[in-house]
C-alpha cells in the first residue's frame, strides 16, 4: 500500500461530498441528484451565478481548456473553451465550477488569470477533487448501481468506469484516468448505496 495514499484518497472524496451538498444547498438546484444528474450546462451557469460567480463558455485560444480570473474587479469567473469538444466541455464546466465553489478563485491582489490545460499538476489535491465533482454529476450513483448490476467482477466494473470518463476526457493520461475511475468506485461504496 503506497504510503498516504488512502489519507489523501479519503480526503479527496470527503471534501468532494461536502462541496456537492454545500453546492446543493447554497444553489436549491440538484447538482450531482439521483433524479436530475446529469444536469443541464445552463443550470449549471445559473448554479454559478446563484453563488455569485461567472461560468461561461467562449473561443479559447487552442491548447486552453479553461481560463481562471479571481474575483479582484468583479465576480470570479471561469471560462471554458468552446472549441473543446462538447462531452469534454461537459465536463470542464463542472471541473471550473468545483474550483469556484472550493473558493480557490478567491480575489488576492497578487493573483491573476491561471490557465488550465492538460499540462497542470492533474494529481494534485484540487484537481483530483474538481474531477471527481464534475464526475459525480455526469455519471451518477444510479448507473453505477447498474453497472455493479451488470458486471461480474471488479476488473470488468474497472474498466467500465474508465470507459465512461473516457467519453469525457479522451486525452487524459492513463494514471489520472485510473485514479479518478478508482475514486469515482470508492465514492460510491462510500455512501452505502450498494444495490440489494
Amino acid at each position: 500500500m503506497p504510503h498516504g495514499r488512502p489519507d489523501a484518497n479519503q480526503l479527496v472524496r470527503d471534501s468532494t461530498r461536502a462541496l456537492v451538498g454545500w453546492t446543493r444547498g447554497q444553489s436549491g438546484l440538484g447538482y450531482a441528484d439521483e433524479h436530475f444528474s446529469p444536469i443541464s450546462d445552463l443550470d449549471l451557469e445559473g448554479i454559478a451565478r446563484r453563488l455569485g460567480c461567472l461560468l461561461r463558455v467562449a473561443p479559447l485560444q487552442e491548447g486552453v481548456q479553461e481560463l481562471a480570473l479571481p474575483g479582484i474587479v468583479g465576480p470570479p469567473t471561469i471560462t471554458v473553451n468552446r472549441h473543446l469538444p462538447a462531452p469534454a466541455r461537459r465536463l470542464a464546466l463542472r471541473h471550473g465550477l468545483a474550483h469556484l465553489v472550493a473558493g480557490e478563485l478567491e480575489g488576492e491582489y497578487d493573483s491573476g488569470p491561471r490557465f488550465m490545460s492538460s499540462v497542470h499538476d492533474y494529481m494534485a489535491l484540487e484537481e483530483r477533487r474538481a474531477d471527481l465533482f464534475a464526475l459525480v454529476d455526469l455519471i451518477p450513483d444510479r448507473e453505477l448501481e447498474a453497472a455493479v448490476r451488470a458486471h461480474h467482477s471488479p476488473v470488468s466494473a474497472r474498466w467500465w468506469m474508465e470507459g465512461q470518463i473516457q467519453q469525457f476526457a479522451a486525452d487524459w493520461p492513463k494514471d489520472r484516468l485510473e485514479d479518478r475511475a478508482r475514486l469515482r468506485w470508492e465514492l460510491y461504496f462510500d455512501q452505502g448505496t450498494r444495490p440489494a
